[in-house]
């Protein structure tokens, strides 16, 4: 045990040595980082598959927030059959009927704490046409609409040249490379933000720098926005379809009040600046840019009518 002591000191003498030679890393995460859902339908569902014409059936549609966001449950619309009360329609005996607007909130899943989303389900009793003479199939949809918002969240790097040549060369070219933005993630929804600085920040100038930013729509469905708009799919214009709003910030980066619209509903790009002081050696400034937007999603079932017994 004597000779193993002088070896177990040496060897915490270099962990430890190891240790404080390290510059501290700044990291940075985002609630529900890599889910590309928001208030998403996680059921729509009939109580049977084949009924006969004149009978009744229950329908369900469940949505619950995946995200990384609380979120808004804004409104439904059921479409597809023909809906009434003739021999040849569907007909609605229970529920809130083929349209609604709701304004429910549903609050983010908690990953730490294992707490799923908020979940609201809509419940319905339709009835098969009852003058039918042939086995028909019918396609219901669904088509819900919810408010959401993602937020980026980054960390910009800035250091003086003569704080860069003292940096090993591989540590000094994966700065060079990272074009200043040494971090960043966005919180989990359909809508993904990511940065790029596009020059780095060594010695930077006092006037600003431009930070352009790349929105992707990666759920399930298209988002929207008009400012003082409706939040129903009804009320959708050509002003405010594939369209997001980037909120205004001021500090550290300033991006300018702006609605972007993407591309064919799925790309797009802003710019936001960025004025560095002069650094003596190396500083991270840590920010956040906030993304609004509608979104809807849909969904579909189909169901079996046979003839009427």
């Amino acid at each position: 045990m004597k000779k193993l002591l002088p070896l177990l000191l040496l060897t915490l003498v270099v962990v430890v040595s190891g240790c404080l030679g390290q510059a501290p890393v700044t990291t940075i995460t985002c609630t529900g980082a890599g889910i590309s859902d928001g208030v998403t339908i996680t059921d729509f569902i009939f109580d049977f598959n084949e009924i006969y014409g004149g009978e009744s059936v229950g329908l369900e549609m469940t949505v619950e927030n995946l995200g990384g966001s609380d979120g808004l449950f804004e409104s439904y619309q059921l479409f597809g059959p023909d809906f009434g009360t003739g021999a040849m329609q569907w007909e609605i005996t229970s529920g809130s009927g083929s349209a609604l607007d709701l304004a429910v909130d549903l609050s983010a899943p908690n990953q730490d704490l294992g707490i799923p989303g908020g979940m609201e389900t809509i419940l319905w009793t339709v009835k098969a046409p009852s003058g039918l003479t042939v086995e028909t199939p019918f396609n219901f949809n669904i088509r819900e609409t919810y408010e959401y918002q993602t937020s980026f969240s980054g960390i910009l790097t800035v250091m003086s040249s003569t704080y860069l040549r003292t940096l090993p060369p591989e540590e000094r070219k994966e700065l060079i490379q990272s074009g200043g933005l040494t971090a960043q993630c966005h919180t989990g929804g359909p809508i993904k933000v990511e940065g790029a600085a596009g020059t780095h920040f060594v010695d930077p100038a006092s006037s600003p720098k431009k930070i352009r930013f790349k929105v992707t729509n990666v759920g399930p469905g298209y988002p929207f926005y008009e400012t003082g708009g409706d939040s129903n799919y009804d009320d959708i214009s050509d002003t405010s379809m594939y369209r997001v709003h980037v909120k205004p910030t001021t500090g550290t980066v300033v991006c300018a009040d702006q609605v972007k619209t993407l591309s064919r509903g799925q790309t797009g790009t802003f710019d936001c600046t960025f004025t560095a002081p002069t650094p003596s050696a190396k500083t991270d400034y840590t920010f956040q840019v906030d993304i609004e937007y509608y979104y809807w999603q849909d969904s579909a079932i189909a169901i079996k009518v046979l003839r009427p017994l």
